[in-house]
C-alpha cells in the first residue's frame, strides 16, 4: 500500500506526542504538586530559631573573632545535612526539606545541577521554612565563571547561608591547590559580602586549605569503613580533635563544621544512634562550630534515612539536645579535660553561673570507671542535663567519678561557686 507524504508527517507527529507524552505529564504533575507546596500557606510553620529576614531582606553572615557563625548578628549552630539533591525527583526534595525543618534542624547542603533556575525553588521553599541552604553547583557546565553568575544572580536570597566551593578538597585526585581556592573565595566576596564561603575535606592535608575560605567542614565516616579499625568512635574524636586545633593545641582561627557520619558504606551497616551520639558530643568536645551530617539521601538504592525509621527518630531525639545547649557551646567557656585513661575523653564549658561537663567513652566493649578532676571551682550534685539519657556520676571533693558504660555519653550540670 502506497503512503503519501502527507499521512507520513502526520503518522510522525501522532508518534512524537505519543513518545513524549508520559514525560510532559509527570512533570506536569511535579510542578502542580511544588505550586500546591508552595501556595498552602494554611499549614503550620516550623519552629526555628527565627534568623532568617523577610522575603525582601538579605541574610548578613559571617565569622565573629572566636570563629563562630553569626547570622544577622547573633551566634548560630548550624545543625543539618547533606542532601545529594541531583538525585532526587523535585517530590523527594521537597519532601525531605518539610522532614528536615519539621524536625528542627536548620540547614541543608544541597548538591544541584546546572539547572539552578529550577532548582531555585528550594531556596524559596527553604526560606518559608527557615531553614539555611549551603548549595553546592556540582554540574560540571558550571565553572568557575557561571558559578560567578549563579552568585550574583542569587545572593539576594534570604534563604541562603553561603557558597559551597569545593567537596573533597584534600583529595589530589580534584588538583585543587589553596591558592585556587583562595582566588575562588576572593572573586565570590568580591560580589557578595554577606554569605560565607566553604570547603569540605576528609585528610591531614585539609590544613592547607585552613585559611582558604570563611568555613571549612571535616568528614568523619568512621563506621564499618575500615575493618581495621577496632574503635571507630575513638577515630572519630581524633579526626575532628586534629580538625579544630594546631599542633600545639591551639584552636585553629577558623569556623571548623564537623561532617558527621550518618550513611552506610557499600555492603557495610549503617551507625546506630549510639554511636551517632557519642560521634556528636566527641565533635562538640572538641570545639567545633556546627555538624552537618552526610547525608540525609545519596540514592534510592544507596541511602536515604527518611527509610531508616529507627535511626532517624534517634536523630529526631537529638535535635532539642543540641539547640538547648549551643547557646553553651557558641559562648561558653571550653576545657578539654584531661582523663588520664585511653577511650575516655570530656569537656567543660563554663557558661555564667554554671559549669557543663560532657564525658564520653569511646570503647566498643569496655566500661571505665572514672575519676575526671574539673578545673573549675563549682558545688552541689551533677545534675544530668537530659533525662532518659545515660547518667549516674556524681560530683565530691572537685571530682566527677562514676561507672561509664561502652559507648555512652554522660551530660552534666554543676553550679559554678
Amino acid at each position: 500500500m502506497k503512503i503519501s507524504r502527507k499521512n507520513i508527517i502526520v503518522i510522525a507527529l501522532f508518534l512524537s506526542i505519543l513518545i513524549t507524552l508520559p514525560y510532559k505529564l509527570a512533570n506536569y504533575m511535579d510542578n502542580r504538586f511544588l505550586a500546591e507546596v508552595i501556595a498552602d500557606n494554611s499549614r503550620p510553620e516550623i519552629a526555628s530559631n527565627n534568623l532568617i529576614n523577610t522575603r525582601s531582606n538579605i541574610s548578613h553572615i559571617y565569622t565573629r573573632s572566636d570563629a563562630t557563625l553569626m547570622v544577622n548578628d547573633q551566634p548560630f549552630f548550624p545543625l543539618g545535612f547533606y542532601h545529594d539533591w541531583y538525585s532526587a525527583n523535585k517530590i523527594k526534595r521537597l519532601t525531605d526539606l518539610e522532614n528536615i525543618a519539621a524536625a528542627g534542624f536548620n540547614v541543608i547542603h544541597a548538591d544541584i545541577t546546572d539547572d539552578y533556575d529550577d532548582e531555585l525553588i528550594v531556596l524559596d521553599e527553604a526560606e518559608r521554612l527557615q531553614l539555611y541552604v549551603l548549595p553546592h553547583y556540582v554540574h560540571p557546565k558550571i565553572n568557575n565563571q557561571k558559578f560567578l553568575d549563579i552568585v550574583n544572580k542569587y545572593k539576594h536570597k534570604p534563604a541562603l547561608l553561603g557558597w559551597y566551593l569545593a567537596d573533597d578538597v584534600d583529595a589530589p585526585s580534584n588538583a585543587y591547590t589553596p591558592q585556587k581556592i583562595h582566588k575562588l573565595h576572593n572573586k565570590i566576596k568580591a560580589l557578595d559580602t554577606n554569605h560565607i564561603t566553604y570547603i569540605s575535606g576528609f585528610s591531614d592535608r585539609i590544613i592547607d586549605f585552613i585559611g582558604s575560605v570563611d568555613v571549612v567542614g571535616f568528614q568523619s565516616y568512621p563506621i564499618s569503613n575500615n575493618p581495621n579499625e577496632k574503635k571507630p568512635l575513638r577515630r572519630n574524636y581524633y579526626n575532628m580533635l586534629n580538625a579544630t586545633k594546631n599542633e600545639d593545641g591551639t584552636p585553629h582561627n577558623r569556623s571548623i563544621i564537623a561532617n558527621l557520619q550518618t550513611f552506610s558504606w557499600e555492603n557495610s551497616r549503617p551507625p546506630t544512634f549510639k554511636e551517632i551520639y557519642n560521634m556528636t558530643y566527641g565533635a562538640l568536645v572538641t570545639g567545633v562550630k556546627g555538624i552537618i551530617y552526610y547525608s540525609f539521601f545519596i540514592g534510592e538504592n544507596s541511602w536515604d534515612l527518611s527509610q531508616n525509621t529507627d535511626l532517624w527518630n534517634g536523630m529526631k531525639s537529638l535535635v532539642p539536645e543540641v539547640k538547648q545547649l549551643s547557646p553553651v557551646f557558641l559562648e561558653g567557656k571550653l576545657t578539654q579535660l584531661d582523663t588520664k585513661v585511653d577511650d575516655l575523653y570530656a569537656g567543660e564549658w563554663v557558661y555564667g553561673n554554671l559549669v557543663y561537663v560532657v564525658v564520653l567513652n569511646t570503647s566498643p566493649k569496655e566500661s571505665i570507671n572514672a575519676s575526671i578532676m574539673i578545673p573549675t571551682k563549682a558545688r552541689g550534685l551533677a545534675q544530668p542535663v537530659f533525662p532518659g539519657r545515660p547518667s549516674g556520676m556524681v560530683f565530691e571533693d572537685g571530682k566527677l567519678s562514676g561507672l561509664i558504660q561502652a559507648g555512652d555519653v554522660h551530660i552534666y550540670q554543676l553550679s559554678k561557686e
